[in-house]
């Protein structure tokens, strides 16, 4: 380099690092662009070392001094050239430039601590090229050993890069950039000069250790910071070897790495503890030997105590900087227990029972109270990092019949309450709790411990429950301790006045419930078969006794927790009933409670009650459902007394309509206990009378729907409202009445029939009667079950004390749900949009925002965050005066509803029964086209889920034609073209548009009613799902539109997915009979097995389903109908031509848009489709569709489908298999391929073809379509196609048949990316091509130092390998033919 050059050089250098040096814009872009340049040129290597060589100060004008920054660019510069040129340099190139760096690293001093980070990667880059292929394993450990011993800037090189190579080269967060034969050669040179590397290692960590201490003593500050700094960068190092190297690299006698671990534990100095602890803890991550966890497991305790003795805390700040190094060593204390449980179990002298004389025993105990004493820490986060393990523990069979724990729970049960108990933060944030200063270290801010708490929580749950089933007495005991001892001292009347929901009495109790409920619960379930032992159910008893004489009256707050408490006991009240009475008395009262604030009278709206109030009234109400449902059959006595007690709340009006839904509900399930059916038909009568008369006869109703605008004007949106009309108290207060008698009476028939509905089905289903009594007949699809047809209401009524009641009120629910759906017709929404009033009954609900655009806290309310400014209709919400804001949620309460009760009616069968015929085509008229065109986004997703899902699994197989086709054809052919015109791209390169908002409603009215209701406008409408999002902010409108979009598609796709047996209860189904299967095959081959069945072997020990619930005979008789019913769905959704065409056409379609999640799922379905129809040649044509669909996706590498490119490749070897090689996979295109036998016009079809849930069959006669597309493809010709056939045949393999497809379309897409230039650039969005370090396709198998020479084989290894039996190649026939070739 001359002098000019360097001159330029330096300049350049100089602006881009102190850009004040030039003010020039031009200037400085032309200094940019020379650096940019120069890296890139012949000569910048030697330009680089010759400025790194020079001991001379690069001085800018003479003044500037930089030095530093001409340094870090000459590195650039050599990482440039070792990234792009270094792989072509000749052997004698690469020595040369390696001995240049290493020269330079050698001549690095203390001040250049700034160059370090890129000396040490420019290290690692040139090793994990080179060694130890090119670099001599002795070369590279000289280097090494010169370097380490150098001084301490040398030797933090070294380390660093260390550090780097070996993460490069294990974790998965680095070694894409590396191929996987580099990878290999790389650790396993490694591994062999790790004779001399790690005692190299051994050796520094003890000097400077030594160096520690002495300059510590003499007060010699600078040689101490020096040590401490080299420890840790040391450490650092070690950390990565404990992660990812031989555990004998830590353990060994030559250089015992773990006694250096456990001996820094005490030294505090810098961090040093914190990071040995790390290390310790990344070492018990992993699975010890034996001989390595017992050493652990004896000697950590010990010096854990002698560190803690040497670091004592005494103060609120140390306690705070120690933190880190507790919570370390909690975590390493319990990794090695969690993740070694086998070895411990495995030791006879502690299972099944401790040995008094058992040393191991006695170890194990005492490393069980160092992690319990840990636990004493102040900061519960300690206690939380803990849990995982002990549920491990107390979840192993034989730790809960050993007792081993019985000792420690006494101490780890206040430590458990302790850590549920929530924070007050706001005492935190205002620094008057005494421990903010830890807290604040712990969690940082309240989101964090609120999202800790949550989790934490659910963990304890379990816990406490599996204490309490292994011991129960124990349990008991101290819970009854502590619920005396918390309401002894905050539960009395002392607390008026002061309770709100962060005092300190308030989060006393409220932590208890949560115990109270696992203890219960976990108590009785281990004798749920029998009788509980007598000191538990003594305990037990009395802690009932306490909560229940438990009153306190005086404070809403303190009143919800003793509902919660009484829903709590539902587990013990049905093994001893007697506080059952009083508990239910007690929740009555609370259903109707009322404080000194709530006014004298009837109670007619929530705004007369304070929220507190109101949450109670829920609370209480939701727990005596669960107490009707636990304790039904006890409280089957007291009905009449129940009844009585409930008439007289409700005559009084001081119930709201929420709390009558809920005695009802509790009535129902106490009603359902009676095997009288007479009786319960009765009483579901007597109970919902009054309702069903509102709803079939009452003039609200009737004046609600018998027209759109009697509808309207029943809701308060009158031809002109005002603001003071819809603001007018007492205009509120009646029409708010009116429609809850409306919408009371629909709520409470709904949940007594959902009620009736469960009570039937958990019991004996009569329709598995004939499946019990058949004995030599097997059920086929041509020859069903006689309970698979139309059954009359009369004999349903026997099983179920609901289903009387449809024919009076299905006609009101089909008249509520058309008016519903007629108002959001085109003539309709156009005239509310144009009024500023009127157009918020089209908006959103405030819920329904919130949750679209995620701006609420996972498991709190949605209306908590509304607070009272409102969201959707700015200023106010439903729980002002106001009937604008309440509009859209009671639409929505009017759609829902009867599609709910819609989807009952098919699943209590009674859609089917010959009373109800008449009324079908009724049903089939709610969903025209013109119904269905009209409806938003959000409607119909509620459509699907709560009706056509249900419609799908419950109709009886032999009335598919008559029901399901005149429901389905018109919903599927209209889902077809809304979800093509939804997902649309616009001009812009964008999907969707933005939704109509208030201040731009007008304009959507001119729209609307200019559109006419024409396909055109449609199409516009279904741009935005059909929303009108009030006076959101923009970014929000644009997030509920892509909310709702994609929550149709999916809702589509799972509907799909449920009905295929992909998902839902069908798929498990098909799990539970593999799963027996499997388990049959087992047992039967251990029973014809010479060795004898191992320990614990029955026969009987197959009687789990998939799901761990108890496997009785009823699960196989029901397994039989239902899977008549799934082969008859599969059969009737993929070729029954009216309902096929549209369901197949668009689950092609959803391959296409612009959504992973509804790639994956519609990736899925596709599999089913293929498996249901490959073997049929009318769907040769579709199918060939769906493989050039996939085909395209896959080449034009989309960023959208990032992580799905492996998903749409198995699907395209699918597809290939079956239509091209004939070649059958396993269900879902797993498994090899298993090529059938030739046949005379092509391959013999396979065994499973009439069964797809067993994987389905293939096309007899090869398709010519894959072959075409693939050979159309850029860069492809006959001869490629030919080589990729002949590869999958003769690799059969899912994982390299996957390889094969990929390394094919990765030559295309490289062409199709070179051929549309900046066409498809980043700018591009969603729709862009995915870039190098994003698609699969980049991901080469051949990375960094493919070029190289191989490596020697590794020690070991035997260099015969057993020859694989080749076999013929499966007749591919016709390949050659079809492209004109011999």
């Amino acid at each position: 380099m001359d002098s000019q050059q360097y001159n330029l050089l330096l300049s350049a250098v100089a602006i881009s690092a102190n850009p004040t040096l030039a003010t020039d814009v031009n200037v400085k872009e032309q200094a940019f662009t020379l650096l940019s340049q120069f890296k890139t040129s012949n000569n910048a290597a030697a330009a680089a070392f010759s400025i790194l060589h020079s001991s001379t100060p690069h001085l800018y004008n003479g003044n500037h001094d930089v030095s530093a920054q001409m340094k870090l660019y000459a590195l650039l510069c050599l990482l440039y050239t070792t990234h792009n040129s270094y792989s072509s340099y000749s052997d004698e190139n690469r020595t040369a430039f390696r001995t240049q760096v290493l020269q330079v690293i050698a001549g690095a001093k203390e001040t250049d601590i700034i160059i370090v980070p890129k000396l040490a990667t420019l290290l690692a880059d040139i090793s994990i090229r080179d060694f130890p292929n090119r670099w001599s394993q002795s070369s590279f450990m000289d280097s090494i050993r010169t370097l380490f011993t150098l001084n301490a800037t040398t030797a933090t090189v070294v380390l660093s890069a260390l550090r780097s190579l070996t993460e490069d080269c294990t974790d998965s967060d680095f070694n894409t950039k590396v191929s996987t034969a580099r990878r290999n050669d790389v650790l396993q040179g490694l591994n062999e000069v790790s004779s001399l590397l790690l005692p190299l290692f051994h050796h520094f960590i003890q000097h400077h250790y030594g160096t520690l201490l002495s300059s510590k003593q003499q007060n010699n500050l600078p040689a101490f910071n020096s040590s401490v700094k080299l420890l840790l960068s040391a450490l650092q190092c070690l950390k990565v070897f404990s992660i990812w190297m031989p555990l004998t690299w830590a353990d060994n006698a030559a250089h015992d790495f773990v006694a250096i671990y456990l001996h820094l534990l005490r030294e505090k100095e810098g961090e040093i503890h914190v990071m040995a602890a790390t290390c310790l803890d990344c070492l018990c991550r992993r699975k010890l030997g034996p001989e390595l966890f017992h050493r652990l497991l004896e000697t950590m305790p010990t010096y854990i105590t002698e560190a803690e003795k040497i670091n004592q805390t005494n103060t609120l700040e140390s306690l705070t900087e120690q933190l880190p190094f507790h919570l370390k060593i909690s975590e390493a204390l319990t990794h090695t227990v969690a993740l070694n449980i086998a070895k411990i179990t495995d030791d006879k002298t502690i299972f099944p029972k401790p040995q008094p004389s058992s040393k191991a025993a006695a170890t194990l105990m005492k490393f069980l109270t160092a992690m319990s004493d840990m636990m004493q820490h102040p900061c519960v986060v300690i206690t939380g990092s803990q849990i995982n393990t002990w549920v491990l523990l107390c979840r192993d069979p034989q730790v809960q019949k050993s007792g081993l724990l019985s000792s420690v729970i006494p101490s780890l049960f206040p430590r458990f309450l302790k850590c549920s108990r929530r924070v007050n933060w706001d005492l935190v944030d205002s620094g008057d709790e005494p421990l903010s200063m830890l807290y604040e270290e712990a969690w940082g801010d309240r989101e964090d411990y609120e999202i800790w708490l949550n989790e934490v929580r659910g963990k304890l749950g379990m816990l406490v429950r599996l204490f309490s089933v292994m011991e129960p007495v124990m349990m008991s005991r101290m819970l009854l301790a502590s619920v005396e001892e918390v309401l002894g001292k905050y539960g009395g009347r002392s607390a008026e006045g002061g309770v709100s929901k962060l005092s300190e009495a308030y989060l006393e109790i409220e932590s208890l419930n949560l115990f109270v409920d696992q203890c219960v619960q976990g108590c009785c379930n281990r004798h749920a078969q029998g009788e509980i032992d007598a000191e538990t159910k003594q305990n037990l008893g009395q802690l009932a006794g306490k909560l229940v004489g438990w009153i306190p009256d005086f404070s809403p707050l303190y009143m919800q927790r003793h509902a919660s408490f009484m829903e709590s006991l539902r587990h013990f009240f049905y093994h001893d009933p007697l506080h059952l009475p009083t508990a239910v008395l007690n929740l009555f009262n609370c259903v109707a409670y009322r404080d000194s604030k709530c006014p004298s009278g009837p109670i007619t709206s929530t705004e007369q009650l304070l929220p507190d109030n109101v949450m109670l009234r829920r609370k209480s109400g939701t727990a005596l459902v669960s107490l009707g449902k636990a304790c039904s059959t006890i409280l089957l006595q007291f009905v009449d007394d129940l009844l009585t007690k409930a008439n007289s709340l409700t005559n009084d009006t001081v119930l709201l309509p929420p709390q009558v839904m809920h005695l009802i509900e509790f009535l129902t399930c106490v009603a359902n206990a009676t095997q009288d059916n007479a009786k319960k038909t009765s009483f579901i009568d007597s109970v919902l009378s009054d309702s069903v008369t509102a709803l079939v006869s009452g003039a609200e109703m009737t004046a609600m729907t018998s027209s759109v605008e009697n509808l309207l004007q029943a809701i308060g949106i009158t031809p002109d409202p005002t603001s003071a009309s819809v603001t007018d108290p007492a205009t509120v207060e009646r029409i708010s009445a009116n429609y809850s008698r409306v919408f009371s009476a629909l709520n409470q028939i709904m949940n007594v029939g959902k009620r009736c509905d469960e009570n039937t089905k958990s019991k004996e289903s009569p329709f598995l009667i004939p499946f019990k009594q058949q004995q030599q007949q097997q059920f086929t699809l041509q020859s069903p079950p006689p309970t698979e047809g139309p059954i009359a209401l009369s004999e349903l009524a026997q099983f179920d004390a609901f289903v009387h009641l449809w024919p009076r009120i299905l006609p009101a629910l089909i008249n509520t749900l058309s008016v519903a759906y007629q108002m959001w017709a085109p003539e309709i929404r156009c005239k509310l949009l144009s009024h500023k009033l009127q157009r918020y009954a089209l908006a959103l609900s405030d819920e329904e925002a919130i949750v679209a655009t995620k701006k609420f806290t996972a498991g709190t309310n949605p209306m908590d965050q509304v607070e009272m400014s409102g969201y959707v209709c700015a200023g106010t919400n439903k729980r002002k005066i106001n009937l604008v804001p309440r509009w859209s949620g009671w639409m929505n309460e009017l759609r829902n509803c009867p599609l709910q009760m819609l989807g009952l009616l098919a699943s209590q069968r009674a859609l089917y029964s010959p009373e109800l015929q008449p009324i079908f085509p009724s049903i089939v008229n709610l969903f025209s086209a013109k119904n269905l065109k009209a409806i938003e986004h959000r409607q119909l997703i509620q459509l699907l889920k709560q009706f056509i899902e249900p419609l799908l699994h419950s109709t009886p197989y032999t009335l598919y034609g008559s029901y399901l086709t005149p429901i389905l054809t018109p919903i599927l052919s209209h889902l077809q073209w809304r979800l093509d015109a939804t997902w649309k791209v616009n001009a812009d390169g964008r999907v969707g548009a933005m939704a109509p908002s208030s201040s731009t409603s007008d304009a959507a009215a001119v729209d609307c009613s200019s559109g006419n209701g024409t396909d055109q406008w449609f199409e516009t409408y279904y741009s935005y799902c059909g929303l009108f999002c009030g006076d959101m902010p923009t970014m929000d409108n644009e997030a509920a539109v892509e909310k709702i979009r994609t929550e149709l598609t999916h809702a589509w796709c799972d509907t799909l997915q449920s009905a295929l047996a992909l998902k839902g209860e069908w798929a498990l189904t098909l799990a539970n009979i593999a799963k027996e299967n499997d388990t049959r095959k087992k047992n039967n081959n251990v029973m014809n097995s010479k060795v004898a069945p191992g320990i614990g072997y029955t026969k009987t020990s197959m009687k789990t389903n998939a799901d761990g619930t108890v496997r009785t005979p009823d699960h196989v008789h029901s397994e039989a109908l239902l899977l008549l019913r799934i082969d008859a769905m599969s059969h009737y959704l993929t070729q029954e031509e009216s309902v096929a065409g549209p369901v197949v056409m668009t689950v092609i379609n959803c391959l296409t848009y612009p959504d992973a999640h509804t790639s994956r799922r519609a990736i899925k379905i596709c599999h089913r489709i293929l498996e249901s129809t490959v073997h049929l040649p009318k769907y040769e044509n579709i199918l060939g569709k769906m493989f050039q669909t996939c085909a395209q996706q896959i080449v034009s590498e989309p960023k959208w489908m990032v992580g799905v490119e492996w998903d749409i490749i198995a699907l395209l070897r699918d597809l290939y298999c079956r239509l091209v090689l004939g070649q059958a996979l396993t269900p879902g295109g797993q498994g090899p391929g298993l090529q059938c036998n030739q046949g005379p016009g092509g391959f013999m079809q396979h065994k499973s073809a009439a069964l797809p849930r067993d994987g389905g069959g293939i096309s007899c006669k090869p398709s010519d379509i894959p072959r075409n597309c693939l050979a159309s493809l850029p860069g492809q010709s006959v001869s490629s196609v030919q080589k990729l056939e002949a590869g999958m045949n003769a690799k059969r393999a899912a994982k390299d048949q996957k390889a094969l497809f990929k390394d094919f379309f990765q030559i295309s897409a490289e062409i199709m990316k070179r051929q549309e230039g900046n066409q498809n650039s980043e700018l591009s969005g969603l729709f862009g091509r995915a870039g190098q370090d994003e698609s699969v396709l980049k991901q080469q198998d051949k990375g960094i130092g493919s070029d190289d020479r191989p490596l020697g084989k590794a020690p070991g290894s035997s260099s015969k390998k057993k020859k694989k039996k080749k076999k013929p190649a499966g007749g591919v026939e016709g390949v050659a033919s079809l492209f004109g070739g011999s």
